[in-house]
C-alpha cells in the first residue's frame, strides 16, 4: 500500500469519528509545523538543511485536526501544500484562517474590494523601555474591528492547543528520525491519537494520557476493536 493511500484511509476514518460528534465547526485554522528531528542535508556544494513540515487544518471548536499533510522543505513549500489540502475538502461557509505566509490573491480567491486591511498599533513600556508594535491583518470578510481582533486571538489556538502539546506531551520535536516516510507516519499517528482523546472529552491531553495509559480495553474501544482475551 502506498503511503498516500494509507493516509487517505486513516483520515477518512477519523473524519467519520468526528462526524459522530454533536458539535460542528465553522472555523478552520491553518498552520505549518516543522519537525525538528527530521533534519537532513541536501546534496551539493550549496547544501542546506531540509526538514519535513506538517500542515494542519485545526477546528478550534472541536479541538481536533480535520486534515493534515506533510512535505519535504527541499521539494515543496507550505503555500503549495495548504492549497492542495484545502482543495480536497468541501468547506463552503467555513472561515479559513492562515498566517501572513498565505496572504496572496491565490489564497483569498476573491476581489480585494470585498475585504479589508487592518492595522493594530500597540504602545507602552516593557522593562522600563518604550515600545511600539505594528500588526497588519488582511481578510476578505466585512467585519467589525472587535470581531476581527477576536478572530486574530483565536488563530493562536493552533499553537497553544495543538503544536505546543505535540512537543510537550508527545515529544515530537525531541524525536529523531532515520527515514522520511517514518516522519510522516508518526506525525499522522500523533494527530489521530490527539483527535481520539479530544473526541472522547479530554480537553487536557495530559489528563487523557494518564486516564488511558494503563487501560488497553478503553483504547481499543475508541477505535472500535476489542482486545484478545487470554488465560
Amino acid at each position: 500500500m502506498e503511503l498516500e493511500e494509507l493516509f487517505g484511509m486513516l483520515w477518512e476514518w477519523m473524519l467519520a469519528q468526528i462526524a459522530d460528534q454533536e458539535k460542528d465547526f465553522d472555523q478552520l485554522i491553518c498552520d505549518g509545523k516543522t519537525l525538528r528531528g527530521s533534519a537532513a542535508q541536501l546534496d551539493g556544494p550549496d547544501s542546506a538543511t531540509r526538514f519535513v513540515t506538517q500542515v494542519t487544518l485545526y477546528a478550534r471548536e472541536l479541538g481536533v485536526a480535520i486534515a493534515q499533510t506533510s512535505f519535504d522543505t527541499g521539494e515543496s513549500h507550505e503555500r503549495t501544500a495548504l492549497k492542495a489540502l484545502l482543495g480536497t475538502l468541501e468547506l463552503e461557509g467555513v472561515l479559513i484562517q492562515a498566517d501572513a505566509l498565505h496572504t496572496s490573491p491565490a489564497f483569498f480567491n476573491s476581489p480585494p474590494d470585498k475585504g479589508l486591511d487592518a492595522e493594530q498599533v500597540s504602545t507602552g513600556r516593557r522593562d522600563g523601555k518604550p515600545f511600539r508594535h505594528v500588526h497588519l491583518f488582511m481578510t476578505n470578510l466585512r467585519i467589525r474591528p472587535k470581531a476581527l481582533l477576536r478572530l486574530v486571538r483565536q488563530h493562536w489556538a493552533i499553537e497553544n492547543q495543538w503544536h505546543w502539546l505535540r512537543d510537550t506531551q508527545l515529544g515530537e520535536d525531541a524525536h529523531r528520525y532515520t527515514q522520511r516516510n517514518g516522519v510522516q507516519v508518526l506525525a499522522l499517528l500523533r494527530s489521530l491519537a490527539l483527535n481520539r482523546l479530544r473526541s472522547n472529552g479530554f480537553r487536557s491531553i495530559r489528563a487523557g494520557l494518564m486516564a488511558v495509559a494503563h487501560d488497553i480495553n478503553q483504547m481499543f474501544g475508541w477505535v472500535g476493536a476489542k482486545s484478545a482475551q487470554t488465560g
